[in-house]
């Protein structure tokens, strides 16, 4: 029988030169048999994520696969619009502890429409000149 995982990959961004970097922990859906199957499959998406390539500034940046963070089969065993991926659980003392956790609209990832500029450059220059010239 299927059953869906939701796998949790870290992923180090490493640019030369740069005593800093950035790490991604990157949230996959994975389809399985077994929970040593859906192991095997996040290990080998974390390794197929690593890549190498120069920043604007002709940086090397390296991306690396660094390991497993969590590897958890989904609450809903058919995956369709609205299942439940996975749930935290917190304990609250108050009403003003919930809120906490309680975001507005705008201040959702999906709605910020500038991020906070990183310190460590890792954009590809590559995929920049791209841009530009599909653009002109």
């Amino acid at each position: 029988m299927i059953k869906w995982y939701l796998s949790s990959v870290i992923m180090k961004i490493k640019v030369e030169d740069n005593n800093e970097f950035i790490v991604h922990n990157n949230l996959y859906l994975i389809s399985s048999e077994s929970d040593d199957e859906a192991y095997v499959k996040s290990l080998i998406l974390g390794k197929k994520g690593e890549t190498s390539y120069k920043n604007p500034l002709n940086k090397l940046v390296s991306i690396t696969f660094e390991g497993l963070n969590d590897l958890e089969e989904v609450i809903d065993g058919d995956v369709i619009d609205g299942s439940e991926l996975r749930y935290d659980e917190y304990v609250c003392s108050s009403d003003e502890d919930l809120l906490k956790f309680i975001v507005e609209k705008n201040d959702l990832d999906i709605f910020i429409k500038e991020r906070i500029p990183n310190k460590v450059d890792y954009a590809s220059n590559e995929v920049i000149n791209l841009a530009l010239i599909k653009k002109q």
